[in-house]
């Protein structure tokens, strides 16, 4: 038994690896590190928005190009058929 107690006191014998003010500091530096990463995780985030922005901008306009260039075709193809100039297909 002596041998246990005596391990126990050894144990609270020595001093703390941390003091209140390496905790503070520790604290301060983590600090600057997690503003860094934030600030980068919110310009990361704004610069995949203004990504995505513009792709879909894009679409959007290629839809309308593509949508304006089929109403134009059957609008040329109906014209065409009701001058007679195209022959409408009958199937029977």
């Amino acid at each position: 038994m002596s041998d246990s107690e005596g391990k126990d006191d050894d144990n609270k014998s020595e001093p703390s690896l941390w003091t209140p003010e390496e905790v503070e500091k520790l604290i301060t530096n983590i600090e600057v590190y997690i503003k860094d990463y934030l600030q980068f995780r919110h310009e990361d985030s704004e610069a995949k928005l203004k990504k995505l922005e513009a792709i879909s901008r894009h679409n959007r306009r290629l839809v309308y190009w593509m949508l304006g260039f089929l109403v134009f075709v059957i609008i040329s193809m109906a014209a065409l058929t009701f001058l007679g100039k195209v022959a409408m297909l009958y199937f029977s």
